[in-house]
């Protein structure tokens, strides 16, 4: 059923073609003094350019032999032999497919009105075709007489300048045109209509006064409101009428026989002036439009963008410090869209303690001009806090004067937020991680560092003291008899003694000194930088008051420990300096026990 429409449709469309132009040409020939003279006008020159700018190409042949069967048909119902049928169809073909050709050559098959380059081209191949149009005419007719080469060049010129841009207009924009508010468009129409046709009948109903330039305004008018199909079809207008008026002897057009010039060239050319002066103001008028309609669509993607990201823009003017703001800066502030506030109240929204950073970018941009960019904190008209980044720089005027501010506002409390979020997640990991490294380093009941740390502590004080020929000394601390508190005073007992040992040994100590659980009820000491005197002092203080923890503490058993120390000499490993400290402690519980020995 939709290729049966579509045929309907295309052929419709041709039948249309052909029919106008039959129908013109037996208009304008008719209008015509006779058979075998020109019109004023030649319709269906510009009526089948047109119909072949619109079509695909392979609706070419289909046009062309609608436009052969109307061309012929049109010159024999005229009086014309068919000799000169053919003749003057011929001739009219040619001029078709030289304007397409040149067309192609000059430029782009989809021609638009709307652009004033593409008139300005469309001019140059209707004024080319028209003239090669008027010398095949000349050759195939044998007519080489002036007034027959000027009248078919201008009835050819004006067919197509007229009625090609209303044909490709029409075939065009005329759904779209209908399809919406047809009858308000139509109304429209009406006003422009009937003051180009009632200019036009004042005009040439009359021969008294030369007043041609009175349908201009109303051709303007039309043009201004319904661009180039505004434009030719208001000519269209003015042409019939003049056409009809001249040739029964009336209108200003008369009035320069008496010079020997002839009145349809005369109402010729003032119609070819008057498209001249039309066609390029709507072509402009369109673009212009296009333009403006482009331009609104890209604003209207401009507010959707800045809505989304939540960024507006401001503009201060110095002279007379006017602010004017986009709507986002309204909804920023949390103010329904109006007037913005005065400069003082838009400072004043800042939080207190960032009005001094906005207040010293703005001051600076304006005495010096630049750019500046800022992060501060606003306050919403609902107490709500927000934060903002305002960046822009001063603009200057030819002199290089500065007279005003453009800056762009935009809402990251999000992205603030979201960045504080992503700080206390680092930092919580960072703790974490520290934690994790603290645990791996800690023995869990004291909280000395465990066998690994003191071990890494105790191979970094050696290598400094090999390498810098320092003192070092280490000693090996153990609990006496610790298997009887556990066994007697029980496990938890046996924890707080080791707990209580722990204290004492940090607190006996100096911080770079280390001290550290590396077994059971063993502990290690490590002294960079200590004499074996220094170190034998630091020793029998921790096992003199590990000695004193039954007095001071009630409830607890005696207590004692057992000390070897042993000294660095250059060139020892440290399980040689680990191991000579081991066996002074077992000399130390071989000697009794609560003892400290020297290696």
């Amino acid at each position: 059923m939709q290729t049966f429409v579509d045929h309907a449709r295309k052929w419709g469309w041709f039948g249309f073609v052909g029919l106008s132009y039959f129908v013109t040409a037996i208009a304008a020939l008719k209008l015509s003094h006779g058979p075998n003279d020109t019109a004023t006008i030649w319709a269906p020159s510009g009526i089948v350019l047109g119909a072949l700018l619109v079509a695909t190409r392979g609706a070419y042949r289909q046009i062309l032999a609608a436009v052969a069967v109307a061309s012929i048909s049109a010159n024999l119902a005229s009086g014309s032999g068919i000799v000169t049928a053919v003749t003057y169809t011929g001739a009219n073909f040619l001029e078709t497919l030289i304007s397409m050709g040149l067309v192609r050559v000059i430029t782009s098959r989809k021609l638009s009105f709307s652009d004033p380059m593409a008139v300005r081209r469309f001019a140059i191949v209707v004024v080319s075709s028209s003239t090669l149009s008027t010398a095949a005419a000349v050759i195939l007719s044998g007519e080489y007489s002036r007034d027959f080469i000027g009248s078919w060049f201008m009835t050819v010129l004006l067919g197509q300048l007229i009625f090609a841009p209303l044909v490709v207009t029409i075939r065009r924009k005329a759904p779209r045109f209908f399809s919406r508010n047809a009858e308000w468009r139509l109304g429209q129409a009406v006003v422009p209509l009937a003051l180009v046709v009632g200019t036009s009948l004042a005009v040439f109903s009359q021969s008294d006064f030369p007043v041609l330039f009175v349908p201009v305004l109303p051709i303007l008018f039309a043009t201004y409101r319904f661009g180039p199909l505004g434009a030719a079809f208001s000519v269209l207008v003015v042409a019939a009428i003049g056409s009809f008026a001249t040739v029964a002897g009336l209108g200003p057009c008369t009035e320069v026989a008496a010079m020997g010039v002839s009145p349809i060239t005369f109402l010729q050319l003032y119609l070819v002036t008057l498209l001249l002066a039309a066609l390029p103001l709507a072509a402009a008028l369109a673009a212009r439009n296009t333009s403006y309609n482009e331009l609104m669509r890209q604003k209207g993607f401009f507010e959707m963008a800045s809505q989304t990201a939540h960024i507006g823009h401001w503009r201060l003017v110095l002279e007379g410090q006017k602010l004017t703001w986009s709507d986002e800066v309204f909804r920023i502030h949390g103010l329904p869209i109006g007037a913005p506030p005065p400069l003082e109240s838009a400072i004043d929204a800042y939080h207190p303690d960032d009005r001094e950073t906005v207040d010293s970018a703005l001051s600076k941009c304006i005495e010096t001009g630049g750019d500046f960019n800022f992060d501060a904190r606003i306050i919403t008209s609902q107490g709500e806090a927000r934060h903002v980044n305002s960046r822009g720089r001063a603009e200057v005027d030819a002199n290089g004067k500065i007279f005003a501010v453009f800056g762009v506002f935009q809402d990251i409390s999000q992205r603030v937020k979201v960045n504080q979020q992503l700080e206390s997640a680092r930092q919580m990991a960072v703790d974490e991680a520290t934690h994790a490294r603290v645990l791996a380093n800690t023995d869990q009941l004291t909280g000395l560092p465990n066998r690994r740390r003191t071990m890494a502590e105790f191979e970094a004080a050696l290598r400094q003291a090999e390498a810098a020929g320092t003192d070092l000394v280490v000693a090996v601390l153990d609990v006496d008899h610790f298997k009887v508190v556990n066994d007697n005073y029980g496990h938890v007992m046996g924890d707080r003694v080791l707990r209580e040992v722990a204290d004492i040994g940090t607190g006996c100590l100096r911080s770079t000194d280390t001290f550290g659980r590396i077994g059971g009820e063993e502990f290690l000491v490590v002294l960079p930088g200590a004499t074996v005197e220094t170190a034998q002092f630091v020793a029998e203080r921790i096992r003199i008051r590990v000695m004193e923890i039954t007095e001071q503490k009630v409830g607890m058993p005696a207590v004692t420990t057992s000390i070897g120390l042993a000294e660095f000499k250059p060139g020892m490993s440290l399980e040689t300096l680990f191991q000579s400290a081991d066996r002074a402690l077992y000399d130390a519980k071989h000697a009794g026990r609560n003892l400290l020995k020297v290696a």
